[in-house]
């Protein structure tokens, strides 16, 4: 399965307004205000700009790879959750099914120095 996100340093609002038809406000995610009575903006939440696109990764990163420990743990006891790790060959990082060659490791190359 693929899970589709939307990052952008648009206001979350703006953003889930577009797609509202299209994706679910969980998978949208944009910079967050808080805003006064008036409407105007008090104080900004969360800013999916520059650094904040990286932040935002790690942290659905971190909530897929909880999800994927829990299913794991789950499939010790649970068949359905056991024929789901089966399915989509689910394993614990570290353990991969098929070895991967020493420079397909995904890691970036060391800068020169």
């Amino acid at each position: 399965t693929f899970a589709f996100h939307v990052i952008s340093a648009a206001p979350q609002a703006v953003i889930e307004s577009a797609l509202e038809t299209i994706l679910p406000a969980e998978y949208i995610h944009g910079t967050k205000f808080i805003f006064d009575r008036t409407g105007r903006v008090e104080s900004l939440v969360r800013a999916t700009a520059g650094y904040g696109k990286v932040t935002t990764l790690e942290d659905l990163q971190a909530k897929l790879q909880a999800l994927v420990l829990d299913l794991i743990t789950l499939a010790k006891t649970d068949d359905d959750a056991k024929q789901i790790i089966s399915k989509y060959n689910i394993q614990q990082a570290g353990t991969p099914s098929t070895p991967m060659p020493p420079d397909a490791g995904g890691a970036a190359p060391e800068p020169p120095k």
